[in-house]
């Protein structure tokens, strides 16, 4: 969702965005996304008080299933690559040789999907230059308030705001005018209630204790 907001902004010529996962810093950028946040915070470190930086968040257990999903299908090269400590299958053959959805959300969350929670621990919330926001409450800002609200934070002025709300408008997941990238399989928030059987529940929480609570989500 963000990169094709930034995209559409940045056709307009007003918003230059620097894609850091994928080429090298250009002579100007407004703003960088990080589909890994890995760098967003060492350029935090680096440049206190003059680089502001949105985080965001989705609640751990959906993250957990969606990325179960996505696991199984995608053509990303790491999931092809044969992985000593499962004799040799690679992540995605090995995910998917599992009998069921319950046994494949039960390896996820103590594989990928658990140091994707533990990064998302690390955000330095506590830093005067962080917004952290939710998957969930975007997915259902048809008003856009929160939109302006993280425009607002990054300081963008007013034509490259309205530049980048109408985008994010046209873009969003809650858009009809989307279509979504592959791994989307639903916006809907709290998908796990209705995919985890109650051991895979019990399972993530004793993974994770007091997680989605400390990240403001319900037990």
């Amino acid at each position: 969702m963000w990169i094709k907001i930034l995209e559409a902004a940045g056709s307009h010529g007003i918003v230059k965005h620097w894609h850091v996962n994928r080429t090298i810093a250009p002579d100007k950028w407004h703003i960088a996304f990080d589909s890994h946040s890995k760098k967003i915070v060492p350029m935090l470190m680096a440049n206190p008080g003059n680089v502001r930086a949105v985080f965001c968040i989705r609640d751990p257990r959906d993250i957990v299933v969606s990325r179960a999903y996505y696991h199984m299908t995608s053509t990303e090269s790491w999931l092809h690559a044969p992985r000593e400590e499962f004799d040799g299958l690679t992540y995605q053959q090995k995910i998917c040789s599992l009998p069921d959805m319950q046994s494949r959300f039960q390896f996820e969350m103590r594989f990928a999907a658990r140091r994707t929670i533990r990064k998302i621990l690390k955000i330095p919330r506590s830093s005067p230059d962080v917004v952290v926001t939710k998957l969930e409450t975007l997915i259902m800002d048809f008003e856009l308030e929160e939109f302006s609200r993280l425009f607002d934070f990054l300081a963008f002025d007013d034509e490259q705001r309205a530049v980048l709300l109408e985008a994010a408008a046209d873009v969003s997941i809650f858009s009809r005018k989307l279509n979504p990238p592959a791994h989307v399989r639903s916006g809907k928030p709290a998908q796990y209630l209705s995919e985890f059987s109650t051991e895979t529940l019990a399972m993530f929480n004793t993974i994770n204790p007091g997680v989605p609570e400390a990240l403001g989500y319900p037990p």
